[in-house]
């Protein structure tokens, strides 16, 4: 991401301590948010699973994208933090599991760029089918998930993929059992990731 982005969005979080604003930096820099861009939709609501603090939202406002951003995080202090940037829109933002979260609208975009490898495989596959029943029927809806490079041993606990399913086209598959196609884009920059982009083949 860029530094004047990097700047702009740590700036919409004036309550943060001087820490929290430096762990955000490094976050921002780290992002693959350009990356999403082509391949979201031009209308609609946009949900991100494990948001930690938000600043997807920012990032999207930054790049006059129309999408109405939606958060959910585990995390109740993240949530805290980001709903004193949110301000009115603080009700975007929930803290606890998506599938408590009942008076959600439909969404034309669902993000999980983080979160879901840190999961059991079990836990991970609950996860994704709840996100591919949250999708609005539409041609342009998509689901975007992040997956780290195949990594083994130390690796994989330093990072907190243990539980990774480390392979893509098991992923794949599961857009299939949910009537989604999916491809995978190798993202350009440092961390190397791969972004599966799913589309509905649902009629």
């Amino acid at each position: 991401m860029s530094p004047e982005f990097v700047r702009l969005i740590v700036g919409r979080y004036p309550t943060a301590t001087a820490w929290e604003r430096l762990q955000l930096r490094r976050r921002l820099r780290r992002s693959h948010y350009e990356s999403l861009l082509p391949y979201l939709p031009n209308s609609g609501n946009l949900l991100e699973i494990d948001c930690d603090v938000g600043q997807l939202r920012w990032f999207l406002e930054e790049a006059r994208s129309p999408l109405q951003y939606y958060g959910s995080n585990t995390d109740r202090r993240k949530i805290a933090l980001g709903k004193t940037s949110f301000g009115e829109k603080a009700g975007r933002l929930f803290s606890g599991k998506i599938r408590h979260w009942k008076w959600l609208p439909t969404f034309s975009a669902i993000t999980l760029l983080e979160g879901l490898v840190q999961l059991p495989i079990p836990k991970q596959k609950e996860l994704f089918d709840h996100a591919c029943n949250r999708l609005e029927p539409r041609s342009d809806s998509v689901l975007l998930l992040k997956i780290p490079p195949p990594l083994r041993g130390l690796a994989r606990w330093r990072t907190r993929t243990v539980f990774a399913v480390q392979n893509q086209d098991v992923y794949l598959q599961w857009g299939r059992e949910q009537g989604f196609e999916g491809q995978s884009v190798t993202l350009p920059d440092p961390p190397i990731s791969q972004l599966l982009v799913f589309k509905t083949t649902r009629k």
